[in-house]
């Protein structure tokens, strides 16, 4: 089914068929958990660390510190707490996304007044893609090594090979030190690192809401 009897299905379901196919894309937009989040976002209450009320949505403005074993971005190879990488190839002056791939890890946050753990377990993270290449630019080693990766992620990817010639990569990631805007309910948490003593070991976390998940994003901070 192509995306217009796609999007014309989801309308019916929804009772909304009298819609033009643009409004009702920009009303599904809006309707996207990503866009929820992003709205939440907007409306919550920004604090520093050391402000944080426990039992409350804050956001806070802060610099990323790995918690865990780092990931690997599939592209650059960065080490990250996140990461994006996408592929798409180009057709008649635009690139259309063929394949995309994501990966969280949980991370510190730290401010000048402290720190607090973003558990990532149910995250929606939006990173701006801050490696491109495009595949007709390239020399041959580099160009080797993104055709390597996309034969390492499996039979989807392996396809775009056939049209390695007009294919875009593009990657974004959190690295340690990045600046990140991160929204999420303000908790008291086991710390699983520390060692136990008499008293349980105890750290301050930013965790998904009741209805809802934590937000992450590189730009926000920037808006």
């Amino acid at each position: 089914m192509s995306g217009a009897g796609s999007l014309s299905v989801l309308l019916l379901s929804l009772g909304l068929s009298t819609l033009s196919v643009g409004s009702a894309r920009s009303l599904l937009e809006r309707l996207s958990p990503t866009m929820r989040a992003r709205r939440r976002a907007a409306r919550a209450h920004l604090t520093s660390i050391a402000q944080i009320a426990t039992g409350e949505v804050v956001k806070v403005v802060g610099r990323v510190a790995l918690a865990e074993a780092p990931l690997e971005a599939p592209f650059s190879g960065r080490p990250c707490a996140h990461f994006e990488a996408a592929v798409a190839t180009k057709q008649q002056e635009r690139h259309h996304r063929q394949a995309s791939t994501q990966a969280t890890r949980s991370f510190w946050l730290r401010d000048d007044s402290g720190r607090v753990f973003v558990d990532a377990s149910a995250a929606i993270v939006e990173v701006f893609h801050d490696h491109v290449w495009t595949s007709s630019e390239l020399d041959p080693e580099e160009r080797f090594g993104l055709e390597r990766a996309l034969y390492q992620n499996g039979p989807r990817w392996q396809r775009l090979l056939a049209r390695k010639d007009c294919l875009r990569y593009s990657e974004g990631a959190l690295v340690e030190d990045d600046v990140v805007t991160v929204v999420g309910l303000a908790t008291i948490t086991h710390d699983p690192t520390l060692a136990h003593y008499r008293d349980v070991p105890r750290r301050l976390s930013l965790v998904a809401p009741q209805r809802g998940r934590v937000y992450v994003s590189d730009a926000m901070h920037l808006e």
